[in-house]
C-alpha cells in the first residue's frame, strides 16, 4: 500500500473481501486518505460544496472502526477527509480519532462539530486529545459554517501549522474571518505556518477595536516560518520585520489599484534575510527594487512574481533580468509574467550563477536562438520545466532540413537534458501539416518584433518539427502537475508539511504522483 490507502471504494472492497486483510493492510498505512473516486457537487444558496457520496464501510460499524483505528496505530502519521461523507456521521469513530497519535490532520469543517458532541471533547483533560496534533487544514463551504467548533478544536491543540481554504474557486468573494476565529489562533502562539487560502481578510490590517485579532500586536507569532494570505494591504507588510524566521511569503491577488509594490514595500520585504520563498505573482516590482531583495535574500528557492518595470515605467530588459539571477544561486524555481526578449546569454548565466534552476516560467518572453548559440552553451541539466511564450531560431528554413534539424534536436537534448514537455504552450494548438511549408523568406539577420505572431511562418514550423523529434509531450498539464508536485516537495523540506490546496482533491491528476485515479500518492 506504498505507506498510504487507496481510495474509499477499493477501501469497502478490500473490508467486505476480508476484515483481517484489512487490518493488516490498514496496519502499513502511514498517510489516510479518505477520498470518493469522484466527489459530487450540491449547490447552494450562497455556493457550491463538495462532498462524498460514497460510504465507507469502516464507519458504519463500531466494531469495524475499532479494527482500522486499531491497525492503524502502529505507523499512522496523518489523516485527510477533505469532504464531507454523506449519510456517515463518523458518529462510531469520533472518540478514537480524538485518541489517535496522529501530527497531521485535514478535514472538512463539518467534522470539527461531529468531535464538539464527542463526550470525550467536552472534558477537562484537553492535553489527552490530539496530543501529537501539530498540523491542522481546514476546508470549509459557508464563512461561519462550524467556526465556533473549530475554535474549539484550536484551544485543545498546540499547533505549528493551520491551513484554512474556502471550498470554492479563486474568484469567488468569500465574507472576512470571523474575530474569533483569528482570537484562537492568535492564541496560537507556537505557529510556524499561517495559510489562509480563498480568504478575503486582510490579517495585517490594524484596528482601535480592543479585541481585534490583528497582527498589530508584538511577535504574535514569533516562530512564525511561512505566510500565505489571499490578498493584503501591501502598506502592512511592515509586520514582516517582527517575523525573523519568516522563510515563505504568498500572496495570491492585488488589491484594486495597489499591485505595484513601492521602493518602500520592497525594503520590508528585503529585510527578512531568510526568505526563501517569494510568491507575489500579481505584483509589478520596479527591476532595481527587485535586485535589491534578491541580494539581501541570497537563499531564495522559489520566486514568482508579475511584471517587472526597469526605471521610469519602462520595459524590463535581459539586462535587469541577468542582474537579478546573478544574486540568486539556490534559486529552483523562476516565474516573472513581463514580456520582454532572451537570447543564448541568459541561459548561459542560468547555468553558470543558478545551476539548481529546475522550472522557468517565463510565458511572455521571447526566445532568440540559433544553433551556434546552443553550442555554446553549458547544459542546464536539472530544468525540467521551461515556459516562454515563442522561440525564433534564426533561418529557420535552413534548419528545417532534415540534417540540419538532426543537429538542432541533438544539441538542444545536450543543453536541455530534462525537458519533457514543450516550452512553448501555443504550439500544442498547432500540428505540422504533411504538405509543404509556406514560402516566407528565411530571415538571417533580421528579428521579429516582440508582439509578432509567426502563425503560419517557418519558425513555427520549425519548432514543431523539433518538438515531435524530441518527443515532448503536448499538453501543458503535465508541466502543472511537475510544478505542483515540486511545491508540496518544497513545504514538506521547510516547515514539515504541505500546503495542500482544495483543488488538489478535485482534480488529483494535477497534484499526484501516479498516473491512474485509483491510486494517487498525494505528497504528503
Amino acid at each position: 500500500m506504498n505507506l498510504r490507502s487507496p481510495s474509499i471504494d477499493n477501501l469497502n472492497h478490500l473490508l467486505v473481501a476480508s476484515p483481517e486483510r484489512f487490518g493488516f493492510s490498514m496496519g502499513c498505512v502511514k498517510h489516510l486518505l479518505l477520498r470518493p473516486y469522484a466527489p459530487c457537487a450540491v449547490q447552494t444558496f450562497t455556493d457550491g460544496d463538495y462532498v462524498c457520496c460514497q460510504k465507507f464501510q469502516a464507519l458504519c460499524r463500531r466494531e469495524y472502526a475499532k479494527l482500522m483505528f486499531s491497525s492503524l496505530k502502529t505507523h499512522l502519521s496523518s489523516i485527510t477527509i477533505p469532504f464531507e461523507i454523506m449519510n456517515e456521521n463518523l458518529k462510531h469513530a469520533a472518540d478514537l480519532l480524538l485518541q489517535t497519535a496522529i501530527q497531521f490532520l485535514a478535514i472538512d469543517i463539518s467534522y470539527c462539530q461531529l468531535l464538539a458532541d464527542c463526550p470525550l471533547f467536552s472534558q477537562d483533560t484537553p492535553l489527552k486529545l490530539f496530543e501529537n496534533l501539530r498540523a491542522l487544514a481546514i476546508y470549509y463551504p459557508e464563512t461561519d459554517k462550524g467556526i465556533d467548533c473549530l475554535c474549539g478544536l484550536l484551544a485543545r491543540c498546540r499547533l505549528k501549522f493551520f491551513h484554512l481554504e474556502h471550498q470554492s474557486d479563486q474568484y469567488s468573494a468569500p465574507g472576512a474571518i470571523p474575530k474569533n476565529l483569528l482570537l484562537s489562533l492568535k492564541k496560537q502562539t507556537g505557529l510556524e505556518v499561517l495559510a489562509l487560502n480563498g480568504i478575503h481578510h486582510d490579517v495585517f490590517e490594524t484596528s482601535d477595536n480592543s479585541h481585534s485579532a490583528t497582527l498589530d500586536d508584538k511577535a504574535i507569532w514569533p516562530k512564525l516560518k511561512a505566510l500565505y494570505l489571499r490578498t493584503c494591504n501591501l502598506l502592512y507588510l511592515k509586520q514582516l520585520l517582527k517575523f525573523k524566521d519568516i522563510q515563505v511569503l504568498s500572496i495570491q491577488e492585488a488589491k484594486q489599484g495597489a499591485c505595484r509594490v513601492t521602493a518602500e514595500v520592497a525594503g520590508y520585504i528585503a529585510t527578512c534575510g531568510r526568505l526563501r520563498a517569494i510568491d507575489l505573482q500579481q505584483y509589478e516590482f520596479a527591476s532595481a527594487d527587485l535586485v535589491i531583495i534578491a541580494r539581501s535574500c541570497p537563499q531564495l528557492k522559489y520566486l514568482r512574481i508579475g511584471k517587472i518595470l526597469d526605471a521610469e515605467g519602462s520595459t524590463f530588459t535581459k539586462n535587469g533580468f541577468l542582474s537579478m539571477i546573478r544574486s540568486l544561486p539556490f534559486l529552483e524555481y523562476l516565474g516573472i509574467l513581463s514580456r520582454f526578449r532572451i537570447d543564448g546569454v541568459v541561459f548561459k548565466e542560468i547555468s553558470s550563477c543558478c545551476p539548481r534552476l529546475a522550472f522557468l516560467e517565463l510565458p511572455k518572453a521571447c526566445a532568440d536562438l540559433s544553433l551556434m548559440t546552443l553550442y555554446d552553451e553549458s547544459p542546464l541539466s536539472c530544468l525540467r520545466g521551461l515556459e516562454l511564450s515563442t522561440i525564433w531560431f534564426e533561418r529557420p528554413k535552413h534548419l528545417s532540413q532534415p540534417d540540419m534539424l538532426q543537429s538542432l534536436a541533438e544539441k538542444w537534448r545536450t543543453v536541455f537534458p530534462a525537458l519533457m514537455v514543450t516550452p512553448c504552450a501555443k504550439d500544442e494548438y498547432w500540428r505540422y501539416p504533411d504538405g509543404e511549408e509556406t514560402s516566407d523568406v528565411d530571415m538571417v539577420y533580421q528579428k521579429p518584433r516582440i508582439d509578432f505572431n509567426d502563425e503560419g511562418t517557418s519558425w513555427l514550423f520549425l519548432r514543431l518539427k523539433l518538438w515531435r523529434i524530441l518527443g515532448y509531450e503536448d499538453t501543458i498539464f503535465c508541466l502543472r502537475k511537475m510544478k505542483n508536485i515540486w511545491k508540496r516537495q518544497f513545504e514538506v523540506e521547510t516547515f514539515g508539511w504541505p500546503v495542500v490546496p482544495f483543488e488538489a482533491f478535485l482534480a488529483p491528476y494535477m497534484h499526484a504522483t501516479a498516473s491512474r485515479n485509483d491510486d494517487m500518492d498525494f505528497e504528503l
